[in-house]
């Protein structure tokens, strides 16, 4: 992995602390639906982005969400599937390489890269070799789609870490209530 790419092993790292999938007998299963549906997130923001152009203000912010909770599966499985597989990805784009390709292709060559590693991990018909290529495929056309709307997928995940601990902490802190100080101030009062 590229040195710049640290960043996904680190994501990964934390996404394994807060996947609730971990002790379900058919957490694998459970993971690909996730990354299948989350694919087709990405899918219908990009679509929505293309009909819409300028009348779609928040496409940009739903588009890291998605992209966030995309990574957050492909990490997972990743991982879940073959241990330290995430290391073996690579910045295979390069900026030269950026065109505004037409995004419904790149969106459709994505969509085809997922399924085929969603698949081929449900029936278990990948050597190593085939599976660190369709991995790489689904993380080139991500990187593409990153590139080609201008979203750094780095930031995509730490919006994703950030959402999640705001929904899961660590940890939780309870407040004193707003009503429990007014009650308090009341029987003060009446002494």
């Amino acid at each position: 992995m590229a040195d710049n790419e640290h960043w996904l092993v680190d994501f990964s790292s934390s996404a394994a602390k807060t996947d609730t999938l971990l002790n379900e007998s058919d957490h694998l299963s459970l993971l690909l639906v996730g990354l299948t549906g989350e694919a087709g997130s990405v899918l219908t923001e990009l679509k929505k982005q293309r009909r819409e152009l300028e009348a779609y203000p928040h496409y940009r912010n739903r588009l890291v969400e998605e992209l966030g909770d995309f990574l957050w599966y492909f990490v997972r499985v990743c991982e879940t599937f073959e241990p330290r597989s995430i290391c073996r990805l690579q910045a295979s784009v390069c900026l030269s390489e950026h065109s505004d390709a037409a995004l419904v292709d790149l969106a459709l060559q994505f969509s085809a890269a997922v399924t085929k590693l969603a698949e081929s991990i449900r029936v278990n018909s990948l050597s190593r070799e085939q599976y660190d290529q369709a991995v790489s495929q689904v993380w080139y056309r991500l990187q593409r789609i990153a590139l080609t709307t201008r979203i750094e997928l780095s930031h995509a995940a730490e919006s994703n870490r950030e959402k999640t601990v705001s929904r899961w902490p660590q940890s939780v802190v309870y407040r004193t209530l707003f009503d429990r100080t007014a009650v308090r101030r009341s029987n003060c009062l009446d002494v």
